[in-house]
This record gives C-alpha cells, structure tokens and sequence, in this order.
C-alpha cells in the first residue's frame, strides 16, 4: 500500500492509497475502460441512428470522434478495442445488409478510417499535453 499526506484542521493524517500494481487495482482498471467504451459508443449509435432516420444518411463520422474521445480519455489500446466496437457496430446496425455481421470491403474500408480517426487524435492529444508541458504517459 502507498500513502499520501492530507492536511486539514492544520492536523496530518496517514490516507491509504490502493496500491496501482495490485491485481484488483488493474481489474478495476479494466472495468471502468470497458465503461468509457461503452459509454462512447452506444450514445453514438443512438445519435447516429436518429439523424440516419431524420436525414437518410448515417452520420458515420461520428464514431471517429467516438474512437477519438476513449483514446485521449484512456489511452490507444482501449481506443483500438473501440475502434473494433464501433467497427462492429456499423457493420451490424447501419451497413445493408442490417442486422447482420457481413464484415465485407465496405467494412474493412470503415474500419480503416476509423482507426486512422483514432490515431491522428491520439497524436494530437500527446502534442497538447506535450506542448503544455504536462508529462505524457
């Protein structure tokens, strides 16, 4: 267990800290990333949905900024595990034929704008931080 030192009521006292290391700390870890992935790319689908019915046309775009928002919020690899979802996802809701996973050219060639989506968000999101002079992980 690490510690840190809290200071109230001009007094010190000792907090314990879950050690980062520990196998519950990684599971939890795990556990609030597939959150995030979820919590970005189900909303997604709802949105991408509703305007596919108001315009005609899904808003495919918007899993880019999706797969964006999970890789600069908890890193590439989570980020690479969301680019599979919403590949999925597109392929499953929103890629005639509906309702069933095809996994065909058209895709592949989705998937690979995503994921190129991801990687230039990354980039900018470590040339921010850098630029600010915060440490990058």
């Amino acid at each position: 267990m690490s510690s840190d030192r809290c200071h109230r009521n001009n007094e010190y006292r000792r907090i314990d800290l879950p050690d980062p290391t520990s196998p519950r700390a990684a599971r939890l870890n795990r556990r609030n990333a597939a959150k995030t992935i979820v919590a970005w790319i189900l909303p997604t689908s709802a949105i991408v949905a509703i305007i596919e019915v108001v315009v005609g046309v899904p808003p495919l775009i918007l899993f880019v900024l999706a797969i964006g928002g999970v890789t600069t919020s908890i890193g590439p690899w989570w980020g690479l595990l969301s680019l599979f979802a919403a590949t999925l996802a597109t392929d499953f809701f929103f890629v005639h034929p509906t309702l069933t996973l095809s996994l065909d050219q058209t895709v592949m060639n989705l998937g690979l704008k995503y994921f190129f989506g991801g990687v230039v968000a990354y980039c900018v999101y470590r040339y921010t931080r850098r630029a600010s002079g915060l440490n990058t992980v």
